[in-house]
């Protein structure tokens, strides 16, 4: 099987698409990327979408095409950047798009999660009754992702 990426130019940022790409074993979604000053940041959902522990992980690399980071390869930052929060009932959260709101330095995570409170209930069901959602989306000077916390 071929692995390639797909690049489409779309103002400021770039549409990704994979084929066939496994970085890792288990259920992932297709990736996102998105641009921020001159890094990349590929963003992927992991687990699958009816689980209550479905979330977001990402690396960062230099180039658009290639997982590289400071001339080696690019590693999957250890921080998950969404994730659920029981506290608040909010569960499943996933299948993110990034933007930025145009003219400034406002990012936006935007995602699905279960419906609350009822989305938990049901079970594996809960994945397939969603509310769709936009967080503000901050990054520390190094570049890495502040994690994003689910609002209600």
């Amino acid at each position: 099987m071929k692995k390639h990426l797909r690049l489409v130019a779309l103002t400021a940022l770039l549409a990704v698409s994979f084929c066939g790409v496994n970085a890792q074993r288990g259920n992932y979604d297709v990736p996102d990327e998105d641009v921020y000053g001159y890094l990349y940041y590929f963003m992927w959902s992991e687990n699958i979408t009816r689980s209550a522990y479905y979330r977001v992980r990402y690396l960062i690399s230099d180039s658009p095409t290639e997982f590289v980071r400071n001339g080696q390869p690019a590693k999957v930052e250890e921080q998950i950047i969404l994730q659920q929060d029981p506290s608040l009932q909010i569960f499943g959260t996933g299948h993110n798009a990034v933007i930025c709101k145009p003219g400034t330095d406002a990012w936006y995570m935007v995602y699905h999660r279960f419906t609350r409170p009822e989305g938990i209930k049901m079970g594996l069901s809960g994945g397939y009754n969603r509310e769709i959602c936009i967080d503000r989306m901050y990054f520390n000077p190094d570049g890495t992702i502040v994690p994003v916390k689910p609002s209600l």
